[in-house]
Order: structure tokens, then C-alpha cells, then sequence
């Protein structure tokens, strides 16, 4: 795959899609949207890869949104053009969050703004002790428009999200792991080899079951309780007559 805002690496079954804006904190460019949706849907669709780290590489995870970016993206805020742009981009956090294939995100630096909301889209985190997370779109006059308001008081609860987007503050790992946002903190320099080592676990699972467990999750939390246990066991129905299922059912028998 041929980018330039990104890179994507394939090891084995994992696939490692990298920001690659470093002179700019990995600010999210028009560019970059285009890449990020465009590398998700296409690795999607890749029978051979059945996870996906996201990082920004050894300093930096993702700064946000690149206001200053040219032509015009303060002028598409005073314009009636905002909503769709809007859209556009909460489209690209909704295809990381439903991927077909398990991902991760490894941070080890700042996580701001709408690279939070990227890093929230994704199923599994990691960070270094160094990373730092923060919503400073409030002190902006706006809001967290990529889903960040909706992600992150599913994480962390309706008291806590308010006040981490109303005051705009920034958090360290320390607080975002007592928050459940963090699956694991690491040693700085670390993230995207414990995000190698999680992915190593995952891709020993069946592809199918992996997937079909983040969509039961995700999908269930949005029901009411009596309607995701019978979609879960519909999920468990469906499981059961596939090939992964019966091969291990069969390896238990001998």
C-alpha cells in the first residue's frame, strides 16, 4: 500500500499502520483521513490479516486535528460545510471502531483531540509512562467531533467524561489506566512491542471467533441486557456450524 500521511507494515498476521506526520505531531490532515479509511477498509478485507496496531511511532501518537492546515480548515468551521466534514471524519473513527479484525492502538506521547478519538476507536490500548491524553477542544470554543464524547463516556462513565472534555485537562497513563482506558502501561519505548505481544495472543485465536466476540461486545452495549444475551447466543449458534469450531471440537476428542 502506497502512502504517504501513513504506513503499513504487514508481520505475519498483524498489520502495523503507523502515522507518518512526525514534523507535525502526526496531526490529522485531510491526507491522512483519506489514508487511514482507504488502509482500514483495505486491511478489512485482507483474508491474511487478522490484527491491526495503529501507533505513531517512538514520540508521538497523534496531536489531533491539523487546524492549520491549507487550504482552509478554519474557514470549513465557519462554513456550512462543517456538518458534512463532520461526518466525514466521525465515519473514518466508525470504520477503525468496526473493523473486521481485532485492533490496537500503542501509544508514547501526546494523544490529543481527535488522535484521542482514535486511539479510543480502537479495541485494545497500550501506552508508555509518557504518553499523555486530553480532550482541548472545550478551551477551543467546540467539542470532540470524531465520537469523542460518545466513546469516552462508555470508557470512563458519564461524571468523568464530562469533566475531562468540559475542563479540556490533560491526564497521564497512570490516570487513564485507573480510568479503564488502558489495557496495559509500559515502560517509554515499549507500547508497540506490547502491542506485538497482545497481537501474537490474538492471532493464535480463530479469526472468526475474535471477530465475532468484538462485534458481540460492541453491538450488546448499545441493547438492553435481555436483548444481547439472545444475540449473544445467536452469535453462539452461528459459531458452532463453522469449520474453526468443529476442527477444535474435534482436537478435544482425541
Amino acid at each position: 500500500m502506497d502512502y504517504s500521511a501513513i504506513t503499513v507494515q504487514i508481520e505475519q498476521a498483524t498489520a502495523i499502520v503507523m502515522l507518518n506526520r512526525s514534523g507535525k505531531m502526526n496531526a490529522i490532515s485531510m491526507q491522512m483521513r483519506q489514508e487511514l479509511a482507504d488502509a482500514f477498509q483495505k486491511l478489512g478485507q485482507d483474508k491474511d490479516v487478522r490484527c491491526i496496531i495503529l501507533t505513531g511511532g517512538d514520540k508521538v501518537f497523534c496531536a489531533g486535528v491539523d487546524v492549520k492546515e491549507s487550504p482552509g480548515y478554519m474557514d470549513i468551521l465557519n462554513s456550512d460545510l462543517l456538518y458534512r466534514v463532520t461526518q466525514r471524519r466521525y465515519s473514518i473513527y466508525q470504520q477503525v471502531e468496526w473493523c473486521p479484525k481485532v485492533t490496537i492502538a500503542a501509544s508514547e506521547g501526546y494523544t490529543f483531540g481527535g488522535g484521542f478519538e482514535l486511539f479510543l476507536a480502537c479495541d485494545l490500548r497500550v501506552a508508555s509512562e509518557s504518553a499523555k491524553f486530553g480532550f482541548p477542544e472545550a478551551r477551543r470554543a467546540t467539542l470532540p467531533g470524531g465520537g469523542g464524547t460518545q466513546r469516552l463516556v462508555r470508557e470512563v462513565g458519564p461524571a468523568r467524561a464530562k469533566e475531562l472534555i468540559i475542563t479540556g485537562r490533560t491526564f497521564d497513563t497512570l490516570e487513564a489506566k485507573e480510568f479503564g482506558i488502558l489495557n496495559h502501561v509500559v515502560e517509554s519505548g515499549q507500547a508497540l512491542a506490547k502491542a506485538k505481544q497482545l497481537a501474537s495472543e490474538i492471532t493464535s485465536v480463530p479469526g472468526t471467533v475474535a471477530v465475532v466476540a468484538k462485534w458481540a461486545i460492541n453491538s450488546g452495549m448499545g441493547m438492553p441486557q435481555e436483548y444481547a444475551l439472545d444475540y449473544e447466543a445467536s452469535l453462539c449458534t452461528i459459531l458452532s456450524n463453522t469449520r474453526e469450531r468443529q476442527e477444535r471440537l474435534h482436537d478435544l476428542g482425541k
